[in-house]
């Protein structure tokens, strides 16, 4: 099955998008159990171990390919909701992950021709187009380690979420 692909509304917005739509995600107060998430105060939940080894995204652009980050660099996940007409969640990522992202980001040219690259979840079958905002935002140090995930209907938005977060 070929993957499906978005605007840059995909992972993209992340800087953007999360901004614009007022997203307030913040970090899990406990660690995942081992048979599901653990939901937070404000409905955001962190990954389950299980699912984190499913979940992996992926750089790919001109020069390079690899993984961007698993799973297990997930500190929260938010709820599936419609922001723009693109169902989706907005996962952030802990701090070191956070770093690395940037850094690689910087060292492939990312953050200076961002069209040229495009980010892969191959599990969800999605490709995301990065957002000239987000590359800006990482370039200027600027980026809290959000990123939203859209899908093409809420039902594989939720699918997807579960994978990441397991039986809740």
């Amino acid at each position: 099955m070929p993957l499906d692909r978005r605007s840059v509304l995909g992972l993209a917005g992340v800087a953007a998008a999360s901004a614009v739509a007022g997203c307030n995600v913040v970090g899990s107060d406990g660690a995942p159990s081992a048979g599901g998430s653990t939901e937070t105060e404000n409905g955001q939940d962190t990954p389950a171990s299980a699912a984190t080894e499913r979940f992996t995204v992926r750089l790919q652009g001109p020069e390079t390919e690899q993984v961007l980050f698993t799973g297990a660099a997930i500190e929260s996940v938010g709820p599936v909701e419609l922001r723009r007409n693109a169902p989706g969640f907005t996962v952030t990522l802990a701090d070191t992950a956070r770093r690395d992202v940037a850094e690689t980001f910087r060292s492939a040219g990312v953050t200076e021709s961002p069209g040229e690259f495009e980010l892969v979840h191959a599990e969800a079958d999605r490709r995301y187009d990065i957002a000239p905002e987000l590359a800006t935002d990482i370039a200027n140090g600027e980026w809290d380690g959000r990123l939203r995930l859209t899908y093409a209907t809420e039902t594989r938005a939720e699918q997807a979420r579960q994978r990441l977060v397991g039986d809740a």
